[in-house]
C-alpha cells in the first residue's frame, strides 16, 4: 500500500484493515483516490467482481485496486503504475 501511494504521490489515510484487504484514501493536488491492497490475487478478484456489479471503473494491478472520481485520473495514473482499467467508464462514484 505504501509503495503504491508513493507512486501515486500521496500519503495513505488508512480506513480499515480486514483479513482480506487494506483500504486507504489518498489525496493529491489533482484528485482523491481510494487504494486497496489484497493478500492474494484471488481475494482481489472476488472483491472486484462484487464491486463491478455497482458500476464505476477501477485501475487493477497485481494484488491492488485504485479508484477515483474521474476515469481520466486513473488513465493518467495507469501510465505511471501500470495495471488495467476494468469496469464501466460511464458510471462514476
Amino acid at each position: 500500500m505504501e509503495e503504491l501511494a508513493e507512486k501515486v504521490g500521496c500519503t495513505p489515510e488508512f480506513q480499515g484493515d480486514t483479513s482480506d484487504f487494506r483500504q486507504a484514501a489518498c489525496t493529491t493536488e489533482a484528485t482523491r483516490y481510494m487504494l486497496l491492497d489484497f493478500d492474494t490475487d484471488e481475494k482481489k478478484r472476488a472483491w472486484l467482481d462484487t464491486a463491478l456489479i455497482y458500476g464505476a471503473t477501477y485501475l487493477v494491478g497485481e494484488r491492488w485496486v485504485v479508484t477515483s472520481l474521474e476515469v481520466a485520473d486513473m488513465e493518467r495514473l495507469r501510465g505511471e503504475v501500470g495495471g488495467t482499467l476494468e469496469g464501466d467508464p460511464t458510471m462514476q462514484h
